[in-house]
């Protein structure tokens, strides 16, 4: 008799235990993914969620800089580790309350380990089906989730479903499940306060050490795109790489911004550079790298000399193209849609025979150490933020590392056109 009455009370203390150690690493990767992410969007020389080094499948950046990844201006892993210091407490209720008061707590640890386990369900959905994309960090937590679930399952005898206690003491139980959400609340209005002291933090530290490049010369750009403003104030130097996705979103973001700004009265030239680093520019080298994006610099340029209209054109067109790989057959189909014959099985069409030539090569090379040694970038996307003075840059230009939120450039720039800081 004594071992049957003491299964459950076991129960209760193995899966109080599980619980804990399920929510212990969720919590240390959900705290560590935060300060990664807010490191990531206001500091500079910070490019974990800003380039393309884990395009494809396996991509933590596509996944964590989506906009459903931060929720009421917090990243969803502010929101993780609340939850998980909710299990953890709940757990740990368990393990040192009163016999009278596990009844109580059982049933709101497993509706809550329901919740956790709905919500990793539903984004790693969206993930895969939205997105295309997959974060092990991600999937990881999705797992932690799982294993609070079944730990608190098994401290609920093994039941899916909550074993209520006797219906006089519901109204406790509900003022436990009161008690919980009030600290998830608290645990989420904590760490926004931390959230906006490190924002604020990282402002101050951006004034006293803005990534300043010394620069009193630019390199001839692909493309120039001037602004609607005027002769422009600045230049935004942008370094991309036409196979990648967090490139093409840049892209799109500073042709708005672009406009916003003129509209503000501050006058900004785009200029974009070609930045696909796993390639070599050398002439006749070929590209074989997955994505083929150093074909695509090379087609680009090309197709645009002489035209730059018709270089935008297939600038953009690249950008929209670039889920499938820029193979010969490709880049003949997408010159043909410009009007530019070129055959993918003859190496004399002229379009391969200039993507093969020395100027395309050299043209290449130079951009690619304009972003390595000069702006000294390490992936794409990449920029320089460059103030000008007479239409001259003043020497000081601002290095950006990877992808950044709008309020990182407006703190460079100002709110109003009267407040734009060099």
């Amino acid at each position: 008799m004594s071992a049957i009455s003491d299964s459950p009370v076991r129960a209760d203390l193995v899966g109080s235990v599980s619980v804990w150690a399920f929510s212990v690493p969720g919590l240390v990767l959900s705290a560590l993914l935060t300060v990664l992410r807010l490191r990531s969007d206001h500091r500079c020389d910070d490019t974990f969620l800003g380039a393309c080094s884990g395009d494809g499948l396996l991509s933590c950046s596509t996944v964590l800089g989506d906009a459903w990844a931060t929720v009421f201006g917090l990243p969803l892993t502010v929101y993780a580790s609340a939850y998980f210091l909710v299990t953890l407490g709940l757990a740990g209720a368990t393990l040192l309350s009163p016999h009278t008061l596990r009844p109580l707590v059982r049933p709101v640890l497993l509706l809550a380990s329901w919740a956790g386990l709905a919500v990793a369900v539903a984004l790693a959905i969206y993930a895969v089906f939205g997105l295309g994309a997959l974060c092990l960090y991600c999937l990881f937590l999705d797992g932690v989730c799982l294993g609070v679930f079944l730990a608190a399952m098994l401290g609920n005898r093994g039941r899916v479903l909550p074993v209520w206690p006797p219906r006089a003491q519901l109204g406790a139980t509900w003022m436990v499940a009161g008690v919980a959400g009030l600290g998830f609340l608290t645990a989420v209005t904590v760490q926004r306060a931390l959230v906006l002291q490190f924002r604020n933090d990282a402002a101050e530290a951006e004034a006293l050490r803005p990534c300043v490049v010394a620069l009193r010369e630019l390199e001839v750009p692909a493309l120039r795109l001037p602004s609607p403003a005027g002769p422009p104030t600045h230049i935004a130097a942008l370094f991309l790489d036409l196979a990648c996705p967090h490139c093409k979103a840049e892209y799109a973001f500073w042709r708005a911004y672009q406009v916003e700004l003129a509209e503000r009265g501050v006058a900004v030239e785009l200029q974009l550079f070609h930045f696909p680093r796993e390639c070599s520019p050398e002439a006749g080298v070929s590209d074989v790298s997955r994505a083929r994006a150093c074909d695509a610099a090379r087609a680009q340029l090309c197709l645009g000399r002489g035209d730059s209209e018709r270089g935008l054109g297939v600038f953009e067109r690249m950008f929209a193209e670039q889920a499938e790989p820029f193979t010969s057959e490709h880049l003949a189909q997408l010159a043909g849609s410009f009007a530019v014959e070129a055959d993918a099985g003859s190496a004399d069409s002229p379009l391969f025979a200039c993507m093969r030539g020395p100027e395309v090569a050299a043209e290449l090379h130079r951009h690619l150490t304009f972003g390595e040694a000069v702006a000294g970038l390490r992936a794409a996307p990449g920029a320089l933020l460059v103030p000008l003075r007479d239409g001259r840059p003043t020497g000081v230009a601002k290095q950006v590392q990877g992808r950044k939120p709008r309020e990182f450039y407006e703190r460079y720039f100002g709110a109003r056109g009267d407040d734009v800081q060099p």
